[in-house]
């Protein structure tokens, strides 16, 4: 650990030098390997060494907005506004910063590699920020970031009324390139044919020196020959900062002279939202062959067959990668379109978007001067798109959003002035100082139920159909000393990673089931199966809530008040991790 908070260097043990299948996880319901076992053995599977820049950014905001109420009829009331954003993008007072990856420039390295398959060139480049005209900034700025608000109330009678409102607003976007060369990350070669054998049962040395060359942060002195044989990311320089449009419209109506019910609809849409894309991953054709489901073999890609010697071998250029040091190098790493780098992620790319759609409905009672009800209830649907789920082989995401998509919400609420004191119902003729203590208190309960959270597995899963089941406590068992909530089917199976042949695993077996509704992929070869919805959800969240306040008159400006909260009063277990 870094006692200033810098970064931390690491060593990482797993499973995957201690298990059966090495660079791929068992089948589900199926374990080997031990991460304690590697440890004891020498065999990390991670590590970093980093040596961190210390940055000085600034950005530059300005705003100006005007906005007036317009009563153009007694009945009728118009609230118009507009706004105007002016961000500028970060920059770093040394212009610390990378600017773009350049696609088209031939790299200086190509002069240095001779063995290329069809004798290939090296293409592709990291660009920094101010240099060679470049801007200091991420992205241009935005100067058309006009944002239009108008909404209305009218009075239908003198029981009922009409309001709703539509505006735009921009997010406060503090994005900024990232600072590679300007800071530096070393990492651990597990292995130097590809996983097959650790790399530290390959020199003898064991954990004495797993990582003999640090790299040194060198700026932008190397030019394009930044980052060889490492992974990067930049900011679109055509980045748009994203808007979002609000919208809602509400009837209200007095029933009687103690009840007023409402209902609105509210709702939202944002475009040029934040994404990302992999402009540097393997070729489609590389996973089709490795990938069973399409008639595929995956030992082409994971045995010495998918090795090829490696051109960058010993160059000096890329020191301090898995590039530089092992003798081959997979062949899918050759069918990137710049093989001389690992991933190339480029960032706000502006293809997210995401819309929230509800109906609200409210109601107020007053039972009488000193005790009010007032309920509410929300039902809602939120979700999002522009993503990926499958980058390589190009197929879009389109999901409910897990953590802000929550279908019910209702909330029963209450204020009492608790009828004790002088003037007052009991003890009405008590003397101050007993009406300091007990008099003049509110009471404030507060009950709320939301619908669980979208429920989805991680990894690469094929749907049969709703994997939601009805949720039922688990004792505990041979395999856990604890109880547990099944909410998801248990008729898992997984497709052999050879195969491709579907096996239920044990728990389904012993849970009764003769189908799956999940299945887990082969390996990571096979195409992602996006799914919008899995049909589950956690559990949903119950929380009762008291407040008891009372205010104290000290002077006629000063008042002084004393508040119990009692929250989760009912000690309500609300559950938070996934099934």
């Amino acid at each position: 650990a870094n006692p200033n908070g810098q970064p931390e260097n690491t060593l990482g043990f797993t499973t995957n030098f201690s298990q059966h299948y090495y660079n791929f996880s068992e089948a589900p319901g199926y374990s080997s390997g031990n991460a304690i076992a590697s440890l004891l053995l020498g065999y990390p599977n991670s590590g970093t060494v980093q040596v961190p820049l210390e940055s000085f950014y600034s950005q530059h905001y300005y705003a100006a907005w005007v906005q007036d109420d317009w009563k153009i009829a007694p009945k009728l009331t118009l609230n118009l506004g507009v706004r105007y954003d002016l961000l500028g993008p970060r920059t770093e007072r040394h212009n610390r910063m990378d600017y773009i990856f350049n696609p088209t420039v031939m790299n200086p390295v190509s002069s240095q590699i001779t063995n290329l398959p069809n004798g290939s060139a090296i293409l592709g480049g990291l660009e920094f920020a101010g240099v060679n005209g470049n801007p200091r900034g991420a992205f241009s700025r935005n100067m058309l970031n006009i944002q239009p608000r108008i909404g209305f109330a009218y009075a239908i009678n003198d029981k009922m009324s009409i309001r709703g409102g539509v505006g735009e607003m921009y997010q406060l976007t503090e994005v900024n390139d990232s600072t590679t060369g300007f800071n530096s990350s070393t990492q651990y070669t597990n292995s130097l044919d590809n996983g097959l054998t650790p790399y530290t049962s390959t020199t003898g040395q064991g954990l004495s020196n797993p990582i003999p060359h640090v790299i040194a942060p060198i700026g932008a002195s190397l030019g394009y020959l930044t980052s060889l044989g490492s992974s990067m990311g930049f900011e679109n320089p055509n980045y748009h900062i994203p808007a979002t449009w609000s919208y809602s419209v509400s009837f209200e109506r007095s029933i009687t002279k103690r009840d007023v019910v409402d209902i609105a609809y509210s709702g939202h849409r944002s475009s040029n939202m934040d994404s990302s894309d992999n402009i540097n991953h393997e070729s489609s054709a590389w996973y089709a062959q490795c990938d069973v489901e399409r008639g595929g073999n995956r030992q082409i890609c994971d045995s010495a067959t998918g090795q090829t010697p490696n051109p960058f071998l010993h160059v000096a250029a890329f020191a301090g990668t898995t590039d530089s040091s092992a003798a081959t190098i997979s062949k899918g790493t050759l069918t990137r379109p710049y093989p001389a780098f690992g991933d190339i992620n480029e960032l706000q790319l502006n293809a997210g978007r995401n819309w929230y759609n509800s109906l609200q409905i409210a109601a107020m009672h007053n039972v009488a001067r000193s005790l009010s009800f007032h309920v509410a209830y929300t039902h809602a649907r939120s979700m999002s798109a522009g993503d990926w789920a499958d980058m390589v082989n190009r197929i879009p995401a389109r999901s409910v959003i897990g953590t802000n998509d929550i279908p019910h919400m209702l909330s029963l609420s209450g204020v009492w002035y608790v009828p004790v004191g002088r003037g007052k119902w009991l003890l009405g003729s008590t003397n101050r100082y007993i009406d300091a203590a007990i008099g003049g208190w509110e009471l404030s309960p507060l009950y709320t139920y939301a619908s669980g959270n979208t429920w989805s597995p991680s990894g690469n899963w094929e749907w049969q159909g709703p994997v939601g089941v009805k949720q039922q406590e688990l004792p505990a068992d041979g395999s856990h000393s604890y109880k547990r909530i099944r909410g998801v089917t248990p008729c898992v199976g997984y497709k052999d990673t050879d195969t491709g042949v579907m096996h239920l695993e044990p728990a389904a077996v012993a849970a009764g089931c003769t189908s799956p509704m999940l299945v887990q992929a082969p390996n990571a070869y096979a195409v992602a199966h996006p799914v919008v919805y899995w049909g589950a959800r956690l559990p949903a969240s119950h929380n009762f809530d008291v407040a008891a306040s009372k205010n104290f008159a000290i002077t006629e400006w000063v008042k002084l008040q004393v508040r119990l909260d009692a929250f989760n009063l009912l000690n309500h277990p609300n559950w938070q991790n996934s099934y």
